[in-house]
């Protein structure tokens, strides 16, 4: 099951036009804040609208006067999306206390999918024909096997009981039911293996969504030729046509490989078509490499910016494979690969070590420096301390585990590992760090924005977060140049890189910064060249830094055209930065 390009495509260009979800739902967090329908960001009330659910459509009985449980941008949406809220049984799930912990965005995923299953006659009348149910994938043996992880099990028989019991009160039938739950088993896997997270605008991922054959028929590549991204209903770029094919073999299709595809064939299992109004997040793919006819086309289902073993072990525990591209066969391992994993040892003969080397105690410490690195974090996302949670990370990427204390001479003769500059754990130290920082900045000046100690302290941590910022950005930049497919991470993080923003050079009226006194107004432009009683004074300082800004947005802006499109959020951002 793949997909392969039905023509040369050059770099940067659109592989599929918008593709219209199957099913998708948002997260439990989104629910008050995003649309059902199209998952725009919701405008303050009045401008929210419940669903239009007057009756049933399968009892034809009015509904008790319960909260919504979901919400809508306007009644347009609400008037789409609500006979499938109700049919699916999303409702009743939502409304009741059926579903086990957790979010229950997969759950209500694969209710509506099972409900478009059905309105289409695809659930197929063998239970061990689930395999594959309109041409998506379930691995349900997989997943439910024996071995599997006992939460993850657990929560796919407690998610599929949920799910009949919900279909049970759509139906008024009794609740009371002991029967197999085979048939939600099945869909709630489909849902899990080819359900997508949705990230609009830069913003948080904020629910799931599942594509049909089109984009669920792409394979992952640790080394892809094309990614993806989503856009809200009034997206109006890019491609109108479908520049892949399927190359459907052992599926029952009547295509045969290449040469099927020659002749247009394709597995015809199920389309969207159902779906005639722009609901849902689309979704885009596009090449960021060129593709010869008929290669086949890739994307990255994880995060690529992780070692070999890493990656390894998410995919095969999401989606119960080994990735064999490419990049993962080659040995030695790039020198990608190998830097995402490299460690330094300190205080002893040996300059550099790796984890591939298996040195002796080299495995425990990785994992005791990734220990550390999620303690400091969740000082900072769960416990709200970014101060500590910026300290730790520091001292981490400084000293390593020893915190540069020794305490007798044996402890300085024994190794001490320090994370390589360009570690994973290193580059998600950067990142933690430079929106810590942002935080301290914006918690000091909300105390007392007149106190001119606190501004002086909110200025130092804001041009610290540019720092970082701009660190992880030609960390990312410099693994981009030997790996191509690093492209998307490479431009956003230009592009979000703060330097051009300068909000934090114009926090105070008077401050010395690099041995220089300036006299800093609101606006950036005005910061670098100010008027005084002696005529007009330069900053060059400044100027400088609005240079490097802007230089910065302007290389994240094409390498994001590559990636995403002129008509993308984050060619808009830069352009209004720049421009606007």
């Amino acid at each position: 099951m793949e997909m392969r390009a039905n023509e040369d495509v050059g770099v940067g260009q659109d592989l599929t036009p918008p593709l219209q979800p199957l099913a998708f739902s948002l997260h439990d967090s989104s629910l008050l804040s995003h649309c059902s329908a199209c998952f725009s960001a919701l405008s303050p009330p009045p401008h929210q609208f419940p669903p239009f659910l007057p009756t049933s459509p399968l009892t034809d009985s009015l509904l008790s006067p319960t909260p919504s449980s979901v919400l809508y941008c306007s009644p347009l949406c609400s008037e789409a999306d609500a006979d499938l809220h109700l049919s699916s049984a999303e409702h009743h799930l939502l409304r009741s206390d059926l579903a086990p912990g957790g979010d229950t965005s997969d759950l209500r995923a694969a209710l509506r999918l099972l409900l478009r299953f059905e309105r289409h006659n695809l659930i197929p009348g063998k239970t061990n024909l689930l395999d594959r149910i309109g041409g998506l994938m379930s691995n349900r043996n997989e997943l439910m096997h024996e071995e599997q992880d006992g939460d993850s099990l657990a929560r796919i028989k407690g998610g599929a009981k949920a799910m009949v019991m919900a279909r049970r009160m759509r139906d008024n039938l009794d609740l009371e039911y002991s029967g197999e739950c085979v048939l939600e088993e099945a869909v709630l896997c489909v849902v899990l293996t080819n359900a997508v997270e949705v990230q609009v605008n830069g913003g948080p991922l904020v629910g799931i969504a599942v594509y049909d054959t089109t984009f669920s028929w792409i394979n992952h590549s640790c080394s892809p030729n094309a990614c993806y991204a989503f856009s809200l209903p009034d997206y109006s770029g890019g491609e109108s046509r479908l520049r892949i094919l399927r190359a459907a073999t052992g599926c029952g299709c009547s295509s045969n490989g290449i040469e099927g595809m020659q002749n247009g064939g394709g597995c015809d299992n199920y389309e969207s078509t159902e779906v005639s109004k722009a609901y849902g997040p689309r979704i885009v793919v596009r090449s960021i490499k060129a593709i010869k006819k008929f290669e086949e086309v890739s994307i990255a289902y994880i995060d690529l910016l992780q070692p070999k073993a890493l990656r390894h072990s998410e995919l095969w525990s999401q989606y119960r494979f080994i990735c064999s591209c490419q990049r993962c066969s080659i040995s030695p391992p790039t020198y990608v690969d190998h830097t995402l994993q490299e460690i330094s040892a300190v205080n002893c003969s040996c300059a550099n070590l790796s984890s591939d080397h298996h040195h002796l105690g080299v495995d425990e410490e990785i994992t005791r420096f990734s220990d550390y690195v999620d303690d400091a974090i969740a000082e900072y996302l769960k416990f709200g301390n970014p101060k500590s949670s910026c300290e730790k990370l520091e001292n981490l990427l400084i000293h390593g585990l020893s915190g540069g204390k020794f305490e007798t001479e044996e402890e300085k003769r024994k190794q001490h590992f320090c994370l390589h500059p360009l570690h994973h754990l290193s580059l998600t130290a950067y990142t933690t760090l430079a929106s810590a920082y942002k935080t301290r900045a914006s918690d000091l000046l909300a105390v007392d924005p007149e106190v001119e100690k606190l501004q002086l302290e909110a200025f130092t941590a804001s041009r610290t977060s540019a720092a970082y910022s701009l660190l992880l950005a030609g960390a990312t930049n410099h693994l981009f140049l030997f790996e191509s497919s690093l492209v998307a991470s490479a431009a956003t993080f230009w592009i979000l890189a703060d330097p051009i923003d300068f909000k934090w050079i114009g926090r105070l009226k008077s401050v010395r910064t690099l041995g220089i006194e300036s006299n800093l107004a609101n606006a950036a432009t005005e910061s670098a060249v100010s008027t005084g009683e002696s005529g007009i004074c330069v900053n060059q300082e400044n100027i400088s830094l609005f240079q490097l800004g802007v230089h910065c947005l302007r290389y994240g802006g094409i390498l994001s055209t590559i990636c995403f499109g002129k008509h993308s959020y984050l060619n808009d951002y830069m352009q209004n930065l720049l421009y606007g």
